[in-house]
């Protein structure tokens, strides 16, 4: 027999041995990897006497942890019957036919008998003989293969929705853990063998975390200057921290992956997208999200929920998807841009976009970019420094801020808490929640001493135990209320009367974020102003829908106020109108 443990350039090296002779293939094939090299393989191996009883020589096919579904996802199948096709192959041998096909709609089959029909090659397993040339060998191969086929189906169908009913109980079906885990081989079953779980894995967890907080978060450099960070910065900022990932064993790994499973790999923008993009992470497990069994699509997707996995809190993760929401409106070159005024200037001959460049040597400036991309012809083109635009669109902003009046909210909290306090609405739930505790506690003596049978007092004690949750509730919610109301009055209170200050010191991408939540499709151009310096001045600009509703409201509540003065409807002249403004850089 001469045998082959690696196939293709082994099986090829021992047909050529064989000098044209006609010989028997065994053909040798498991389903899964935890198959690879068990006792089912070596029992299909000893079926070589079955060629070397007939006089022939034996070469072996084999080929393990790969689905009998298609011939073309198995390249010593397909090897096999290019081989049948050349005459070469008298006999094939194999356990059963359903190693050969388990095609469900036996194309696969119908190749192979037709492959073996012309070239007098029949098939043989331990209890039967398949002679493809008579009519009756051909109808009851081609029987025999609709038969594998629906036991596969049968089998799938089990498997599949056992695997989705122990998802739904809790339990882990095997498939390639996620970053972050590792599995466990403790769980007790009833066969003996144990079942694994998940625990989280410290380091990999560390990794995790620090990759959403950098991306919903970004960092502080250096001359502490805040930086918002893409997918690939993120990437590439932890590669240059020494961290790494460790490779699963998937079926991309085996298929001729740079890395094999278990060594380290430099983390990659795609693994930034997939965890920060994944449910897993707040302890939220989903099954058939992407893809769904047809065997359980009457039950739907499983899902469940394991507070126990949780590595990241459920704020950090929503900040995460809004950032990734609010980027995808930007261009990908600007996402995370550090220049103030990215995404928000026009150019004042053309109305398109402008676009930051920094000249070697010269301060930054913005440029249009339809003059940049397609010449004079289509613009003639426009350019303003980033400082000059900056300071008067700094001086816009102060104006609405300013208008706000937001020492109004420190009147009107002051007010408030003069008719009542949180704390004192607070006792009053408090009382409440006692009253409701000493009911329940008299309804349990009553039933002690037989005043009430337990049926009788079920129904007031359900009553009971709804307002004591109902009240906890509203002390939870007041208590958050306060709390935000406390930060709200100390920013306002810090803010107020400092806003050019804090402008001026916030970096380029805090300013920009801060110009983006108000202003948009701003026109600035420059021009001469006292002495030899020059300045920028604001031709027109709009509001956001967020800045003209918030302006609308506050303007409102100055009006409705006794003490306010001021009658000028400054809202409805704020978009899109020509505004003097003038700031001189010096």
């Amino acid at each position: 027999m001469i045998a082959t443990s690696k196939p293709l350039v082994r099986i090829a090296e021992a047909i050529q041995g064989l000098q044209g002779e006609r010989y028997a293939a065994l053909y040798v094939r498991v389903s899964t990897g935890k198959q690879k090299d068990n006792w089912s393989v070596k029992d299909q191996r000893t079926l070589a006497r079955l060629g070397e009883e007939r006089g022939l020589p034996v070469v072996v096919y084999e080929e393990q942890g790969i689905s009998g579904e298609t011939i073309e996802d198995r390249p010593v199948m397909s090897r096999l019957l290019i081989d049948v096709k050349k005459g070469r192959v008298a006999v094939i041998i194999c356990v059963a036919t359903s190693r050969l096909s388990r095609d469900e709609d036996i194309i696969d089959t119908l190749q192979l008998q037709a492959a073996c029909r012309e070239n007098d090659t029949i098939v043989i397993t331990p209890e039967q003989v398949y002679d493809n040339s008579t009519r009756t060998g051909t109808v009851f191969g081609q029987i025999k293969a609709i038969f594998d086929a629906d036991q596969k189906q049968e089998i799938v169908k089990s498997v599949t929705r056992g695997q989705y009913a122990k998802f739904r109980a809790g339990g882990w079906v095997g498939s390639v853990v996620p970053f972050g885990y590792h599995a466990v081989a403790d769980v007790p079953h009833q066969d003996g063998r144990p079942r694994s779980r998940l625990e989280i894995d410290p380091e990999e967890a560390a990794i995790v975390r620090l990759i959403f907080d950098l991306y919903a978060n970004g960092r502080t450099n250096e001359r502490g200057e805040w930086l918002p960070m893409s997918q690939r910065q993120v990437a590439l900022y932890l590669n240059d921290q020494g961290y790494r990932m460790r490779v699963r064993p998937t079926h991309a790994n085996r298929k001729g992956s740079r890395y094999q499973p278990g060594q380290e790999r430099p983390i990659a923008p795609d693994d930034v997208q997939r965890i920060t993009t994944s449910r897993i992470y707040i302890g939220i497990f989903e099954r058939g999200k992407s893809h769904l069994s047809k065997w359980v699509r009457d039950e739907g997707m499983a899902e469940a929920h394991h507070p126990e996995l949780q590595l990241v809190n459920v704020a950090l993760w929503q900040r995460a998807q809004e950032v990734r929401k609010a980027r995808a409106s930007d261009a990908r070159r600007i996402a995370c841009t550090t220049h103030a005024l990215s995404g928000l200037l026009r150019c004042p001959r053309c109305g398109g976009r402008m676009f930051i460049r920094v000249p070697k040597g010269r301060e930054p400036a913005y440029k249009c970019g339809t003059y940049m991309q397609l010449g004079a012809s289509h613009c003639l083109g426009a350019e303003v420094r980033e400082r000059l635009a900056r300071a008067a669109v700094e001086s816009l902003l102060i104006d609405y801020l300013e208008k706000l009046h937001l020492r109004r909210y420190l009147d009107q909290e002051a007010a408030d808490q003069a008719m009542q306090t949180e704390g004192e609405i607070a006792q009053t739930i408090l009382v409440e929640l006692q009253q409701a505790e000493d009911g329940i506690q008299r309804l349990v003596k009553a039933v002690a001493s037989g005043v009430f049978t337990p049926e009788e007092a079920r129904h007031e004690k359900l009553g009971l135990l709804v307002k004591k949750e109902r009240l906890e509730a509203r002390l939870k919610k007041l208590q958050k209320r306060a709390n935000a109301r406390d930060e709200l009055l100390e920013t306002v209170a810090y803010v107020e009367g400092n806003i050019p200050g804090l402008l001026r010191e916030l970096d380029g991408a805090r300013f920009r974020q801060l110009a983006r939540l108000a202003l948009d499709n701003v026109v600035v151009i420059t021009e001469r102003a006292e002495g030899r310096n020059w300045a920028g001045r604001i031709v027109s600009h709009q509001l956001t829908d967020t800045c003209r509703e918030l302006l609308a409201t506050f303007e409102a509540q100055v009006s409705a106020s006794p003490t306010t003065t001021s009658s000028t409807n400054w809202l409805a002249s704020s978009g899109a109108t020509a505004e003097r403004r003038t700031i001189t850089a010096r």
